[in-house]
């Protein structure tokens, strides 16, 4: 089996387009992607950190099923294999592997 992913910002559950209004066609999205548990802000200053580097390892990754699907390669594949045409994802074997591979409670 294939190794996990690093947890880093890329497939975390908090790292995520921050809503910034909405138009009559629904919401609106800022175009670069935060923390929303603000760990790329100063606490202090409360201004972004220049440089936060969102691809190093961090402690307070919680991996997101469908960032890890369109980068993991197995998970991909169990999805796409096993789990497209579910009605119920939080089912299936493929989120049962995600949940083991990547610690998931």
């Amino acid at each position: 089996m294939s190794k996990c992913l690093p947890f880093n910002c890329k497939i975390c559950s908090y790292y995520k387009r921050e809503e910034i209004g909405d138009s009559d066609f629904g919401a609106v999205y800022a175009k670069e992607c935060t923390c929303s548990k603000d760990k790329d802000i100063d606490i202090e200053t409360e201004e972004y950190i220049n440089d936060f580097d969102y691809e190093s390892v961090k402690d307070c990754c919680v991996p997101e099923f469908w960032l890890v699907a369109d980068i993991d390669e197995e998970i991909d594949k169990l999805f796409t294999d096993k789990a497209a045409m579910s009605d119920d994802l939080y089912t299936t074997d493929v989120y049962e592997r995600f949940k083991e591979k990547y610690h998931v409670n």
